[in-house]
């Protein structure tokens, strides 16, 4: 698959959860799939960080996997995390997605122990075996325990054929390296960390996955497009219409802040899967604010 094909902007869902939190709401997902491929995004993905994966079973994922690739029907690529906390947890989601018609599906080195290289580069080519469909790097040092080099990416793709990273690493410097490393792998680079989207599609990312985009689709492709069209100052003026948003995301954490700016735009998706807590008070005023503050502006 050319790496052409995954380029832009994709929205990372959120898990969709009925109002008792106990089920997951596949009308809903669909329906949220649907509005923000509506609104211009390239692609989606799900069962990534703000997607909750970690607080959802198998047969959840399952359902979430397919709920998400029947809304997006073909219209744009659709990349499924399938990481377990083993490669035989990995292997097993996997398998049951395999075929599903998702674009990539995505792989993340994630251990109770920290792993080493050498560990890192086995599990990805024991899941790229066991699997038919192309697989995806997601690298996310902050809950991993282990940063995903330019080295590793570059060896990883030549093991596996991985075709494409969702990088949320905090560090800018991975997009000029990693983008340099992987130039003649054919891998693209999404940006998975909100704050850094424009110096990151400056700097030659592909595109980025970030949750932001599944809230403010349409602001997150208009400055994506912007900076493909060469309007740099239109791209730099949507980054900073968006700040309010893009910094209280970061106070509150993405994860925790994405379902209640849904809601705050009138996409409701459920509550967060304990033990992870819907927002106080505080938060959902600070939230509320800021995103009060982008649409003003707009």
């Amino acid at each position: 698959m050319s790496s052409m094909i995954i380029r832009g902007v994709f929205s990372n869902m959120p898990t969709a959860l009925t109002e008792d939190g106990r089920s997951i709401d596949t009308e809903r997902m669909g329906a949220h799939v649907n509005w923000v491929i509506e609104s211009g995004v390239n692609g989606v993905s799900c069962l990534l960080g703000s997607g909750g994966f970690t607080y959802l079973t198998g047969d959840e994922r399952y359902q979430v996997a397919e709920a998400v690739i029947k809304a997006a029907s073909g219209r744009v690529p659709v990349l499924v995390g399938i990481t377990g906390e083993s490669t035989a947890e990995t292997v097993e989601l996997g398998r049951a997605v395999d075929g599903m018609g998702a674009t990539a599906l995505m792989v993340q080195p994630r251990s109770f122990l920290p792993l080493t290289t050498a560990e890192v580069l086995a599990h990805y080519e024991a899941v790229a075996k066991a699997v038919t469909g192309p697989i995806g790097i997601y690298n996310h040092p902050q809950t991993t325990g282990y940063a995903i080099t330019d080295r590793d990416y570059a060896e990883i793709v030549r093991r596996t054929g991985a075709i494409v990273t969702k990088d949320g690493g905090p560090d800018l410097f991975n997009v000029p390296a990693v983008t340099d490393a992987c130039r003649d792998l054919k891998m693209s680079y999404l940006s998975g960390a909100e704050s850094l989207l424009f110096a990151a599609f400056l700097l030659g990312a592909d595109g980025c996955c970030v949750a932001i985009a599944s809230v403010f689709p349409k602001e997150v492709s208009d400055m994506y497009r912007k900076i493909q069209n060469g309007d740099v100052p239109g791209a730099k003026a949507v980054y900073l219409r968006m700040l309010p948003v893009l910094r209280a995301f970061k106070k509150i954490s993405t994860p925790r802040a994405v379902k209640a700016a849904a809601e705050l735009r009138g996409h409701s998706l459920g509550p967060q899967r304990a033990p992870v807590q819907d927002l106080n008070e505080a938060d959902t005023a600070l939230l509320k604010a800021a995103i009060a503050a982008v649409e003003n502006q707009g």
